[in-house]
């Protein structure tokens, strides 16, 4: 495979149904949505928002942690159990929750708003924001699901 074809993937996209808009002229509250894989760069920007309001003693931060949090974030865990999670593996981990919560959110706009921005249509992770609630959180998991190849299995499949 060519650079140009590894480089292409992030073109790949796929058909998903988001269900929880209102119903209207007799349709049934779903819309089917074009999104599209992040790249790596996308996805390490998404994380790193993510996890502010995190502050870790160095001295107490391991490597096996750190890749805790991170298979949590990507697999769309809910920003509370992350946090409970880490508190029980850690010691000298400081969590301004609000804050954890706030960025959390903001990570997952800006999944949704990558993963929509395709076939020539632009969003912005503020756009995202106005839709209406869960509807961003569903976007930005079935986004998780097709940039990590990883995270995807047959049983999701049926999810899309």
């Amino acid at each position: 495979m060519k650079k140009q074809d590894l480089l292409r993937t992030t073109d790949d996209t796929k058909e998903i149904t988001v269900s929880g808009f209102s119903k209207e002229k007799g349709d049934n509250g779903t819309v089917d949505l074009t999104i599209r894989p992040l790249s790596d760069k996308e996805m390490t920007e998404a994380e790193s928002i993510a996890l502010k309001g995190v502050n870790f003693d160095k001295d107490s931060l391991n490597a096996q942690t750190a890749d805790k949090v991170r298979k949590m974030k990507n697999k769309g865990l809910d920003n509370k159990k992350i946090a409970q999670e880490v508190n029980k593996s850690l010691s000298g981990v400081n969590i301004d929750i609000e804050e954890f919560l706030n960025h959390g959110k903001q990570s997952t706009y800006i999944i949704a708003a990558y993963g929509l921005s395709c076939n020539g249509e632009d969003w912005e992770p503020d756009e995202v924001g106005q839709l209406p609630p869960g509807i961003p959180d569903e976007i930005a998991e079935k986004v998780r699901q097709i940039s990590d190849p990883q995270l995807f299995n047959e049983e999701d499949e049926e999810n899309f």
